[in-house]
């Protein structure tokens, strides 16, 4: 993997990202998915290369947009898309369960497909759409700093953002695991 690269991605599918999400831009927010090198990340853990290393930039690409958003909530109210980030997680005081169910799921079946990124490049780009790591890692952020600085979005949005970012990397981890271990035999 190439880090400096790296790096320029991120940077670029952060300041994407946060154009989508503070002006409600749905295709702005599907380009920051497309170019987003999480997944980069994720695949060069699950083929067990310089792991340690790899682990620390896992951490920092899900730590980054975090702080990034965290400092963009001091200067913006949040819009709809940020205010409904959890939205259908989360109805009528009911977490719903299914969802994040299904969320594992598509994770998972993701995970499995993930080798194939290395032949198939549009199939990481399928991948980064589905499973949104960047715009969740930027929403904690914006959320957090929301709650601790103007407190009017509830607390259960941070906690879904956060559950949902660890329910995809296990995931996505999970199913290139099984695939490896059981179904490449």
């Amino acid at each position: 993997m190439n880090y400096k690269y790296f790096y320029i991605k991120l940077i670029i599918a952060i300041i994407l990202c946060s154009i989508a999400l503070l002006t409600d831009n749905i295709v702005v927010l599907i380009s920051c998915m497309l170019i987003s090198p999480i997944l980069d990340v994720i695949i060069e853990i699950t083929n067990l290369k310089t792991i340690n290393k790899n682990y620390f930039l896992l951490l920092l690409s899900i730590f980054i947009p975090s702080i990034f958003g965290f400092i963009i909530s001091f200067f913006t109210e949040p819009t709809e898309m940020l205010l409904n980030i959890s939205k259908n997680f989360y109805k009528n005081n009911i977490l719903n369960l299914n969802l994040f169910l299904l969320s594992f799921i598509v994770a998972f079946f993701c995970g499995i497909i993930l080798h194939l990124s290395n032949k198939e490049p549009i199939i990481a780009t399928g991948i980064n759409i589905a499973c949104a790591l960047l715009p969740q890692n930027f929403a904690l952020g914006y959320l957090f700093g929301n709650i601790l600085f103007k407190n009017n979005i509830s607390h259960v949005n941070l906690y879904i953002c956060l559950f949902i970012t660890f329910i995809n990397i296990f995931g996505l981890i999970l199913g290139d695991t099984t695939y490896k271990k059981l179904l490449k035999r």
